[in-house]
């Protein structure tokens, strides 16, 4: 059996991390609209088409890796745990189950464990 060099392990390891990242953001996004939309008009518009509307541009502008303005890493994460709270919220007032804490849990540990692969390139 043939051995699998660290950097090759590593590779997979932060592919991986950030598949898991992408799926926590469409999950965002998708729910932001939803849920958003069950309000009653205008909250509707506002939670479930503008809201999801800025959060796409203040990621692409800040958050996204080959965005062009750079922000520190502290205020990236942040940004999205701001971003993954407020969508906490409107999940949690929709649903009242355990699956917004899952949602909560999943979109803030993938964020953190990027940030940490994130580093650990970086210092390499």
């Amino acid at each position: 059996m043939q051995k699998i060099s660290k950097d090759i392990k590593m590779k997979i390891i932060s592919n991986f991390i950030y598949l898991l990242r992408f799926l926590a953001e469409v999950l965002t996004l998708s729910l932001l609209i939803i849920y958003g939309l069950k309000y009653q008009f205008p909250f509707n518009l506002l939670f479930g088409i503008f809201l999801p509307a800025i959060c796409v541009l203040i990621w692409g502008l800040l958050i996204a890796p080959k965005s062009k303005i750079k922000i520190s890493v502290p205020l990236k994460f942040m940004i999205e745990t701001f971003i993954f709270v407020i969508v906490f919220l409107i999940f949690k007032h929709a649903y009242s189950g355990m699956l917004p804490i899952l949602y909560l849990t999943l979109a803030l540990f993938t964020s953190l464990l990027s940030k940490i692969v994130d580093f650990y390139i970086s210092a390499r």
